[in-house]
Order: C-alpha cells, then sequence, then structure tokens
C-alpha cells in the first residue's frame, strides 16, 4: 500500500479505517476479511481485494487505465513473496 501511496499519490486517494472504530463503514462496503484494498473508479467502488501479498500499486495501475482488476493479476508470488503481518487496518485507495 505504501508504495502504491508514493507512486500514485498525485493521481489516487489513500484511506485508512480501523475497524474497531468504524465497524458501520466496514458493513457498508461489505468488508468480511482484513487486510482488504477497495478500488474505485470515479466514485464507485469497483472491486474489493482480500489478502496481504496483493500488489497494490499494480491493481491501481490497471484500474487508472480502465482496465478489470482479478484476484490473481496482482498478487505477489514467488520466493520474494512478502510474509503477511498482523492486520489490523482496512486501507483502501479511492480514485479522486
Amino acid at each position: 500500500m505504501l508504495e502504491a501511496e508514493k507512486e500514485s499519490g498525485d493521481r489516487a486517494n489513500f484511506g485508512e479505517v480501523d475497524l474497531d472504530r468504524d465497524m458501520e463503514l466496514a458493513k457498508s462496503v461489505s468488508l468480511l476479511n482484513v487486510p482488504t484494498a477497495g478500488y474505485y473508479r470515479d466514485g464507485q467502488l469497483v472491486a474489493l481485494m482480500t489478502g496481504c501479498r496483493q500488489n497494490v500499486r499494480r491493481r491501481l495501475e490497471r484500474v487508472m487505465r480502465e482496465e478489470a482488476i482479478g484476484h490473481k493479476d496482482g498478487d505477489d508470488e514467488g520466493p520474494g513473496e512478502r510474509r503477511c503481518r498482523q492486520p489490523i487496518h482496512y486501507r483502501a485507495g479511492r480514485m479522486a
């Protein structure tokens, strides 16, 4: 997420929701698992992707090009994959 925000922060908005403090917001986007990234285009939710191995930057680039995104197109895989940390927040990338 931080890599995507650093590279795309001038073209996209990023936010974070603390599930313990704002459960109503989590329910409003049907958040079932964490970590989850929500991808928006023109103010409309186009995808909710769950998992700590996802490459948010890659998926955000696809959303910005108006391409569809799916579960396998943005996962970090292979020997250098990142390990999941204990998730405590929902972070959402939202197009301006």
